[in-house]
Parts: C-alpha cells; sequence; structure tokens
C-alpha cells in the first residue's frame, strides 16, 4: 500500500498477556494504571507523557492487555 507519505507496510496488531510478571507495579506505577483504566472506561482517551525512557510504552501495552485490546506501534 502506498499513502501520501510513502509505502506503508502491513499493521500487525500486537496482542499482549494480560499478566505480565516483568512488570514492577510499585503504588506510583498501580494508581497510574487504575486512573488510565477509569478514564477509558468513561470512553477517554489516555495519553502518557513523560521523558524518553521511563516506561510510557510498557505502561501503555500493560493497560492495553488489561482491557484486552491490540497494541499496533507506529515506527
Amino acid at each position: 500500500m502506498v499513502s501520501d507519505f510513502g509505502p506503508v507496510s502491513e499493521v500487525m496488531p500486537i496482542i499482549i498477556e494480560p499478566e505480565q510478571p516483568g512488570l514492577v507495579l510499585t503504588p506510583h506505577v498501580k494508581n497510574i494504571i487504575r486512573r488510565a483504566l477509569r478514564y477509558i472506561g468513561a470512553g477517554f482517551p489516555v495519553h502518557f507523557r513523560d521523558p524518553a525512557g521511563t516506561g510510557k510504552t510498557t505502561l501503555a501495552m500493560y493497560v492495553a492487555a488489561q482491557i484486552g485490546r491490540p497494541v499496533i506501534l507506529i515506527p
């Protein structure tokens, strides 16, 4: 497929298991997850913002797994 911006590869959703034993669930992280799930449950989008390398993508993937949604990474 070709878009106005050049070739586009196939989109492959990633399904993640809800249990992630490597994720460190500190009270702060649990609070962020709880709040994100409440916003999503109310129909609002969630945007994680923080410096690079702080775990935003990991957190988003974990939240998606908790609600059974696939993740699509856009390079």
